[in-house]
């Protein structure tokens, strides 16, 4: 079934600019940190530091955008640095569960599938959902005030600015269902899935994407369906995961390169230079850049 063509050809997406700032929330004088927080993952160090500001001294062991946290190999030198800090956060849910058999479960490990209640078989990928990011930010904060109560008032502020950046993102988000919602897409793997869920978009391959992320073995039946969905323009945008690769996807990258389908990337790793704020607010605006370039070609 083709995607609805909207009613005007020309949109104009307004949004608050407040998440392309990529300095975080560091309102208090420099000085030294007075805790200090490993995390796995770049976009995790993001909302703790946001939280801690300066009194924070934050550190992530995967920072370049080709590792792929999911196969990860430590070295001496990392494993130390887990059992040395003063917090540790990592994203769980199979993700880099290889990093918790390094630091023993006490209250200065904190695990975003423990506090998100992620359950065995679901996406991975909890850093694209607002949800779990407002949980743990709340965690950390909790952290930060029991660790150094005498800048109690500093972490509560940062988590008040940090929720209301919350609050701006979902009411973007709601505007964006609103304008698209039940249009087709198409994604080659999980990442960004859970972001997309919440944009009213039809993911019409969830069950197909999960299947290169597990690496189970992809039904040929099903990507020959695919491949037919964007040959008859029945996907308006492919999403590609540029970590990964394999012979199908690169098959339908072709066709929808042949068949004019906008193509977005959505990797595993923050940006440089952004907030996990400023990232979001990125994603959805390509999604809506991709949208209203395949309603002009109608």
């Amino acid at each position: 079934m083709r995607f609805l063509r909207r009613a005007s050809k020309y949109f104009f997406f307004i949004f608050c600019s407040f998440c392309s700032v990529s300095g975080g929330f560091h309102t208090e004088h420099a000085r030294a940190a007075s805790l200090s927080l490993l995390c796995v993952e770049t976009v995790w160090c993001d909302v703790a530091q946001q939280i801690g500001g300066s009194n924070l001294k934050t550190k992530a062991l995967l920072t370049a955008p080709g590792i792929d946290p999911h196969h990860f190999q430590p070295s001496p030198s990392l494993i130390r640095s887990v059992k040395q800090a003063d917090g540790f956060l990592a994203n769980g849910a199979t993700y880099d569960d290889w990093a918790l058999a390094f630091r023993h479960a006490d209250s200065n490990r904190f695990v975003a599938s423990e506090i998100g209640k992620w359950r065995n078989g679901e996406d991975p990928h909890l850093f694209f959902q607002p949800e779990i990011i407002h949980s743990v930010a709340r965690v950390i904060a909790v952290w930060l005030e029991q660790r150094d109560p005498q800048n109690q008032k500093i972490y509560k502020d940062h988590l008040a600015k940090f929720e209301q950046s919350l609050d701006d993102l979902d009411k973007k988000i709601s505007l964006f269902k609103e304008r698209y919602k039940d249009i087709p897409i198409a994604i080659t793997e999980p990442a960004g899935e859970r972001l997309l869920s919440k944009t009213g978009l039809k993911i019409i391959d969830q069950r197909w994407a999960l299947s290169v992320m597990n690496q189970t073995g992809v039904s040929a039946q099903e990507t020959a369906l695919l491949e037919r969905a964007l040959t008859q323009h029945n996907i308006a945008v492919l999403v590609v995961n540029p970590l990964v690769a394999s012979a199908q996807i690169n098959n339908l990258v072709s066709i929808a390169k042949k068949h004019h389908i906008p193509i977005i990337t959505i990797g595993e790793t923050l940006p440089a230079g952004q907030t996990w704020q400023g990232w979001m607010n990125h994603i959805l605006d390509q999604l809506a850049s991709a949208l209203d370039k395949k309603e002009l070609q109608r």
